[in-house]
């Protein structure tokens, strides 16, 4: 997840952050806290190099945006394809209240990829097809948002259990 430091975040709901409205029990944050960001009342750190820097991000999602340039990397590898890491929030064209910062967009310029890391591998299912996959309604509304913003198809690459599906 990339955030450019000129992208003022209380201006438009990210794909992210979705969740939170769309569906609460699914969320990191809740609907309060998200108010209360949009509204300035908690406060979003921004980094030396532009990106979202909350000592209060559990460690385990400051993990996953680590790592997120080795998942992309081998999700590229297993496609065929080549992913470059973004580093930006875009808008919607025509509703600009609705953004997305993702994780990867092809090098071609056809698909997205958003890759995850969770703690509890499990919750996606088991190792199997694709059409066996359990993914957690955080992730779908998440990607569906990507796909959105940018008019593209999306893949999610999850590293669990020790191999990226």
């Amino acid at each position: 997840m990339g955030t450019n430091s000129t992208f003022d975040r209380r201006t438009a709901i990210t794909a992210s952050q979705a969740v939170a409205i769309v569906s609460p029990r699914d969320a990191y944050e809740s609907p309060r806290a998200l108010y209360q960001e949009k509204v300035a009342l908690h406060p979003v750190y921004i980094d030396a190099e532009g990106q979202e820097s909350d000592p209060s991000v559990p460690d385990h999602l400051w993990m996953g945006n680590a790592i997120e340039p080795i998942l992309g990397r081998r999700a590229g590898q297993k496609l065929g394809m080549e992913f470059v890491h973004q580093r930006e929030t875009v808008r919607h064209a025509k509703y600009p209240h609705v953004a997305a910062s993702p994780d990867f967009l092809s090098a071609n310029g056809e698909f997205g990829l958003e890759t995850k890391n969770p703690i509890h591998g499990d919750q996606y299912g088991p190792p199997g097809p694709a059409e066996s996959a359990m993914i957690p309604t955080r992730n779908i509304v998440q990607v569906y948002q990507n796909m959105a913003v940018f008019d593209r198809p999306w893949y999610l690459g999850v590293w669990a259990e020790g191999s990226l599906r």
